[in-house]
């Protein structure tokens, strides 16, 4: 029910994480990893309720985030990740409401979004690269 071990990692820079329907319900020990450069996270039906650490992650320069059918309800951490070139997101079934702190991540060179319909109106993103994927 904890990440404590991942703390021990410091000197990590790529992690591919998926606690898609564990019991796990804080990243805390994820922003102890200031190293790291790239993150794969799935949280799909898991009991995280908040992204917070992620804003600690400075170094992020590539970002793969499943939050689908989570209890995830805000993105606003994502824009405290200035350096970010790469963004893979999939918001399917989520309850996020609102994608404007993508639209602070000024770096980005490439974004691929899974998003539902009601959030393409306000969907701001500055990339080379841009894929939407949305739902009804």
């Amino acid at each position: 029910t904890s990440l404590a071990e991942l703390g021990q990692l410091k000197g990590l820079t790529t992690l591919t994480l998926d606690l898609g329907g564990s019991n796990i319900t804080s990243l805390a020990e994820l922003g102890q990893l200031k190293g790291l450069t790239t993150l794969t996270l799935a949280l799909s039906y898991s009991k995280i309720t908040s992204l917070a650490e992620l804003g600690q992650l400075k170094g992020l320069t590539t970002l793969t985030l499943d939050v689908s059918f989570s209890k995830i309800t805000s993105l606003a951490e994502l824009g405290q990740l200035k350096g970010l070139t790469t963004l893979t997101l999939d918001l399917s079934y989520s309850k996020i409401t609102s994608l404007a702190p993508v639209g602070q991540l000024k770096s980005l060179t490439s974004a691929k979004l899974w998003v539902p319909l009601s959030l393409v109106p306000n969907l701001t993103i500055r990339a080379n690269e841009v894929f939407v994927a949305c739902r009804l």
